[in-house]
């Protein structure tokens, strides 16, 4: 029972180890530079579209997309990013929330 413990024990501390390797501010800031957009707020780039993901809120893709051309309120929210309505590129909210979106492809068409 004993050398169970002492092993438990080593283990834990290794954990430990680890785990404040991880959460160093080093660490944490490479993170942040490899998950940053390398072009914020610009709709054109698709890399941006790329990044969005279900459940964002306004802000969110607004950080990753900038501001849209337009905006169409009801039950659900659109932000068109062109003059092209559903036909170009475009985010859906459900509940604040991004629920669906559509972004440019090389043609030049929509694509989620």
């Amino acid at each position: 029972m004993q050398q169970q413990l002492e092993a438990l024990s080593a283990r834990v501390t290794e954990l430990e180890r680890r785990l404040e390797v991880l959460e160093s501010p080093e660490i944490k800031q490479m993170a942040r530079q490899l998950s940053a957009p390398q072009n914020p707020g610009d709709s054109g780039d698709r890399s941006n579209w790329a990044r969005l993901k279900v459940g964002y809120d306004y802000e969110e893709v607004r950080e990753l997309l900038g501001d849209p051309v337009e905006v169409k309120k009801g039950g659900m929210e659109f932000w068109y990013y062109s003059q092209q309505g559903l036909k170009g590129p475009y985010v859906k909210f459900l509940f604040r929330k991004l629920n669906d979106w559509h972004g440019p492809n090389a043609e030049g068409a929509a694509h989620n």
